[in-house]
């Protein structure tokens, strides 16, 4: 007897790309959640009531430390931060810019955050620097904008959130 030969096929419904790519169904707070390193963050979000903002339709660009970049804070300083709701919104807004800025389209020059003074933005060969810190992941996409993880935190020029950070 000739051997059986069996087909099996399998009907799979095609994958829509531009929707399922990793992290791009979600928003900032999500994607910042589901990266991992920005518990401090979100944190600080939370308690400057910034987290409905950041789930918002709005486009932002989010330059984001890193929990190892508040551990780096001088002690006392993020307890002292997280105790002041006037200094902490704006030092965080300090973070946040409105629109869509991926890491290929930051130049060197001023990039204008929702409160507080221009950020300053360099390149080092191929890192980006902004205020000195550096960008140590970037183009986290989200629905409403993109994060960059950020080595340090940005601490403003204005003295009285300086003194705080």
């Amino acid at each position: 007897m000739p051997p059986v030969v069996v087909l099996l096929t399998a009907h799979t419904a095609p994958i829509n790309n531009s929707h399922t790519s990793k992290g791009f169904m979600k928003n900032l707070i999500e994607a910042a959640i589901e990266t991992g390193n920005f518990k401090t963050l979100l944190s600080a979000f939370r308690s400057a009531s910034l987290i409905d903002m950041l789930r918002s339709p709005g486009q932002y660009t989010i330059f984001a430390p890193t929990d190892a970049a508040f551990k780096r804070l001088p002690a006392g300083s993020l307890d002292a931060l997280f105790k002041d709701a006037r200094t902490l919104k704006p030092f965080l807004c300090n973070h946040i810019m409105s629109g869509v800025k991926a890491a290929n389209d930051i130049l060197p020059g001023e990039l204008k955050p929702l409160e507080g003074k221009p950020l300053r933005a360099s390149l080092h060969g191929s890192a980006v620097h902004i205020n000195g810190a550096t960008i140590v992941q970037s183009d986290i996409r989200a629905t409403n904008g993109v994060l960059h993880a950020i080595d340090e935190v940005l601490v403003p020029l204005n003295p009285i959130l300086a003194a705080v950070a």
